[in-house]
């Protein structure tokens, strides 16, 4: 104990000594930091994709009451608040999807498992292994 309390106050006093130094490092880089900050242009980006609620009935052209004429129930597959596919990639995309997804709790034969447990006990093949060691001699 009294070796560790030695070497701290040999530190200490190491610093103290170079106090003067130690300010004018901060110092400059404080002063670097500003400059920096100032003179980098601030640019922030953000983006919002809306999903429009419609109603069945308000098809664009009276298309619904032409078309249940003819015998055709447009939107029978389910109710109004149905997700557009065009939005699906930018789903499967997002964060909190992809959490969601490694959370999924999957049955197995000794009880339940994570997805992301599932895919870290996945067996690893020969072919992987060789790339892995072809990768490590590459670098």
């Amino acid at each position: 104990m009294e070796k560790n309390n030695r070497d701290i106050f040999q530190l200490i006093s190491i610093l103290w000594h170079r106090k003067v130094f130690l300010m004018v490092i901060i110092l400059i880089m404080g002063l670097f930091g500003i400059v920096i900050g100032l003179i980098s242009p601030t640019k922030y980006v953000s983006s919002i994709s809306f999903i429009p609620e419609t109603d069945e009935q308000s098809l664009p052209g009276g298309l619904g009451g032409l078309a249940s004429l003819a015998g055709v129930s447009i939107g029978s597959g389910g109710n109004a608040s149905n997700i557009p596919p065009m939005t699906y990639p930018q789903l499967l995309n997002s964060t909190s999807f992809k959490n969601e997804l490694l959370s999924t709790q999957l049955p197995e034969a000794e009880g339940v498992i994570t997805y992301y447990e599932f895919l870290n006990n996945l067996p690893v093949s020969t072919l992987d292994v060789v790339k892995n060691i072809q990768l490590a001699c590459q670098n």
